[in-house]
């Protein structure tokens, strides 16, 4: 299923000590070459989300010559009582600190972000100069209503939020069978009040920010998505002084780099590997 290398550097425990273990499939890897490639990526994944997420476009890219790294946030895949504790200052400085890291070891690194993770690598695109970028369904606009939160924040932690598991979604880390149940039942099943504030704070950080922004950059964005409207990928092409191609996927949801559609969700990953090997993408 891929070479997945679980040796990586906790960068996330620098700012938050968990209480409860990592569920296997939110484990932090890497995918590494004996001979070293001159490129790296790094994947930043969602809110809530885990490493595991993005296995499908870590394997891709690895195949397809280049090394990756998938760090977990502190306080995700582990527990929501370790999730209620972080904050969007902890999420992005473990992956600032990882790029830091790895930067010594390559000549250039690349980015992956996926819904919150595409808000943190914007950020640290725009302050590390990266030169290419890809974002899946990044959370520049968000569907649920963060008033709801501000106004009950002071008087709840979370409220529940209806989450079934839907197992027409594929899978491509190495877990467990029930992985994806127990962090549905930590994560999905509630909304996090002060979490999803913090993750407002990122977003408005990260829209703000990206005015400076001079990267190449590939988005995505699926018109079955429930959580990010097309508008966040106009507001990247509109603002990143660099070039921005745009990719409306139909019948995508928001888990684009393992969706159930599968034409949409191999779409989407071959092009993000052509991106980084510098091909041309067509705009529609």
């Amino acid at each position: 299923m891929g070479n997945f290398n679980y040796e990586i550097k906790d960068y996330g425990a620098l700012y938050h000590k968990e209480e409860a273990p990592v569920v296997k499939a939110a484990r932090s890897f890497r995918m590494i070459h004996e001979e070293k490639p001159e490129t790296v990526i790094l994947c930043c994944h969602g809110f809530t989300g885990y490493p595991g997420e993005l296995a499908r476009p870590a394997i891709d890219l690895y195949e397809a010559g280049f090394d990756v790294y998938v760090p977990r946030y502190p306080g995700h895949g582990t527990s929501g009582s370790d999730f209620s504790q972080t904050d969007r200052n902890m999420w992005l400085n473990t992956i600032i600190d990882c790029y830091d890291d790895i930067k010594k070891d390559y000549s250039k690194v690349y980015l992956v972000g996926h819904s919150m993770g595409g808000l943190i690598a914007s950020i640290v695109a725009t302050e590390k100069k990266v030169e290419r970028v890809v974002l899946f369904a990044p959370a520049f606009t968000l569907k649920s209503p963060i008033w709801i939160a501000k106004l009950l924040r002071p008087f709840k932690k979370k409220i529940k939020t209806g989450w079934k598991e839907d197992k027409e979604y594929p899978f491509y880390y190495e877990g467990e069978r029930n992985d994806d149940q127990l962090l549905g039942e930590q994560y999905w099943k509630y909304n996090y009040l002060k979490q999803v504030v913090e993750l407002d704070k990122l977003r408005k950080r990260a829209t703000k920010e990206i005015k400076n922004m001079d990267s190449q950059v590939l988005t995505f964005i699926g018109d079955q998505d429930r959580a990010v409207t097309p508008e966040a990928c106009r507001i990247v092409g509109r603002n990143n002084q660099g070039l921005t191609v745009s990719k409306f996927l139909d019948g995508a949801t928001h888990l684009i780099p393992y969706d159930k559609c599968k034409e949409t969700r191999e779409e989407a990953n071959k092009l993000c590997v052509e991106w980084f090997l510098e091909e041309k993408i067509e705009v529609e």
